[in-house]
């Protein structure tokens, strides 16, 4: 992980060019890993087709500061019994 200077305010948050700068080089990595930019700014990564309908994962880029990584526990939820699919590895 890289160490940045001078690149929050004093509140503690990203300086707004600070922010777009990252969220730019962000997107580039994720266009160079296949993404595409769809016309409402979020990434779609093709990976496969269904009936004749392309499966997309998507993803919404937001630069943000955390200073808390820690997973928090979530109650179970109930879920329901379905028929199970076997998917081959999309990613491969």
């Amino acid at each position: 992980m890289k160490q940045l200077t001078n690149v929050l305010t004093q509140k503690g948050l990203l300086k707004t060019e600070v922010s777009r700068q990252i969220k730019a080089q962000g997107i580039e990595k994720l266009k160079e890993l296949g993404f595409e930019v769809m016309p409402n700014g979020r990434l779609a990564l093709v990976v496969a087709e269904a009936d004749e309908k392309t499966i997309t994962l998507n993803v919404d880029v937001a630069v943000g500061v955390d200073t808390n990584f820690e997973k928090k526990e979530k109650a179970p939820r109930a879920v329901k019994e379905a028929e199970p699919v076997t998917l081959p590895d999309l990613f491969d």
